[in-house]
Formats: C-alpha cells, sequence, structure tokens
C-alpha cells in the first residue's frame, strides 16, 4: 500500500489486492443504502435548494444480494485492520439491521451506535411518516486495547457543562447537513452527491481512535492540519 494516495476503484477489490493485512488504524465507511428506485426530487425547496433522492444501479439490490455485499467488504474491512483497528460505517435504519449483523459475525464488538441528529433535516414530502431526521453511525473495533482519545474528544465538543467546562462527547451528535461552500456540487449545480457527510463528522472520527499530538504521521494529523482542526 502506498500512503497519502487515493485508490480510486471498487472498494473491495482494492482493499483485497492492494492493502497489506493487519496494516490500517481506522475505516470510515459510508456504503450505499440501498434506497434507489423511487426517483423522489423536491426542486425549488427553500430551505435547502433543489433535492434529488439518490438513483444510481449500485444502490439497487435485492435484500439477499445487499446482504452478500455488505459480507463482502466488510469481511475485507477486517482483513486489512489492525488488531485494536476502529471502523465507523454510516447507515439509516433502512441497512443498519444488515451491518450490525455481519459485523457480529466477524466477531468485532460494537463499541456505540452514534445518533446524527439532522438540524436542519428535509421537510417531510409523504405526510405519512415521522420526519426522517437522523442518521446512524456504527462504531465497531477489531479486537481488544483499541485507542479512545477521550480527552481530546472532550477539548473539541461544542457543548460544555453549565459551569463552562469541558464534557463528555456523548454518542447523539447534532450536525447539520451540508450546504454552502462544504457541499461539493457539479458544473450544472448539483450536489455531486445525495449524502454527503459534514468535515465535523470526519473530524470526531479522527480525534476519537486515532490522533495523538505527537504522531506527527498519522493520516487524521495530517488530515487535521490539511483542514485547520488546530
Amino acid at each position: 500500500m502506498k500512503l497519502n494516495t487515493i485508490y480510486q476503484g471498487d472498494c473491495i477489490k482494492v482493499l483485497n489486492d492492494k492493502i497489506d493485512e493487519k496494516s490500517v488504524d481506522l475505516i470510515f465507511a459510508d456504503p450505499p443504502y440501498n434506497l434507489s428506485g423511487n426517483g423522489l426530487k423536491w426542486e425549488g425547496n427553500k430551505t435547502g435548494g433543489d433535492w434529488y433522492m439518490i438513483n444510481e444501479e449500485w444502490d439497487k439490490m435485492t435484500a439477499p444480494e445487499y446482504m452478500q455485499f455488505t459480507r463482502k467488504w466488510i469481511g475485507a474491512c477486517h482483513k486489512v485492520l489492525k488488531d485494536n483497528g476502529s471502523i465507523y460505517i454510516s447507515c439509516t435504519y433502512h441497512n443498519l439491521a444488515e451491518i450490525m449483523i455481519i459485523l457480529k459475525q466477524f466477531d468485532f464488538k460494537i463499541n456505540n451506535v452514534i445518533v446524527w441528529q439532522k438540524t436542519n433535516a428535509m421537510p417531510n414530502m409523504t405526510k405519512r411518516v415521522f420526519t426522517h431526521s437522523t442518521e446512524f453511525v456504527v462504531w465497531a473495533i477489531k479486537g481488544k486495547k483499541w485507542i479512545f482519545n477521550y480527552e481530546e474528544l472532550k477539548k473539541i465538543n461544542p457543548e460544555t457543562q453549565k459551569d463552562g467546562s469541558l464534557k463528555q462527547m456523548r454518542d447523539v451528535w447534532a450536525l447539520p447537513l451540508v450546504q454552502g461552500k462544504e457541499r461539493l456540487r457539479g458544473k450544472d449545480g448539483r450536489a455531486l452527491h445525495s449524502t454527503q457527510k459534514p468535515e465535523e463528522m470526519l473530524k470526531r472520527y479522527c480525534f476519537g481512535p486515532i490522533f495523538r499530538e505527537r504522531d506527527d504521521s498519522s493520516g487524521c494529523k495530517k488530515t487535521r492540519e490539511k483542514l485547520d482542526w488546530n
């Protein structure tokens, strides 16, 4: 594996063919939610601009196909993670069950299911269910003696105690959907990906299980410096 290199391709093939076994400290995965097919869109939305639900062939699988796909990529992640490595997986209630089952089958220890509370969630279009305003992030670890930078997370926690002192980072994160300059858009002005995740979320992943003040070689340390997380 070449350091500081972006590999573009089938993630399962790249993990199996180009990444050394037990060489990775941290994985963040944002897999397909398997929700394509209904063509929902909302043009002229005043709260966040035009909205188009993702509708791609790679996001259309039967239930058995999705289970098989999930088992393959999580298995590949298990192979390359170090024995105390962490994996964060973004999901919704649609695919949370499959992810949890497969993680357990590979003997991962699930430390937290983080709730992402979207402070600017899209309004309810159908008016037949409660408004969907949350997603989930499963944090699981391989083996024992995982890294968790408790004090670092307290320092970056926007919430504080009543007296202004630092507060423990909880497993409910109130963060907005990506908008403005942070949102990546194509030449047509449309978002390049409908489920782009906030930088603040990435920041917490990096500070939690990996970042150490003296570890200048850490990929997350470089990410922190690049994004001015000082």
